[in-house]
């Protein structure tokens, strides 16, 4: 950590499985949400990190100007 305070974000889980499968895991070791959220998140890049992997942006879908 670099000492500053980090900025609150908010998640939504799109998928109900990976939810369902977050919030048994969450309750299976007696943790919150968040911290359960959050080792999740710290495991996948600890993962990336070791396997050398990228994260490579993709845009899932745009709309045009106006909303039209």
């Amino acid at each position: 950590m670099n000492g500053r305070p980090i900025k609150p974000i908010a998640l939504r889980l799109t998928d109900h499985s990976m939810a369902e499968r977050v919030q048994d895991l969450s309750v299976q070791h007696g943790l919150s949400l968040n911290i359960t959220v959050n080792m999740l998140l710290g495991y996948a890049f600890n993962k990336v990190d070791e396997e050398g992997k990228e994260f490579t942006p993709v845009t899932v879908f745009e709309t045009k100007e106006g909303g039209e």
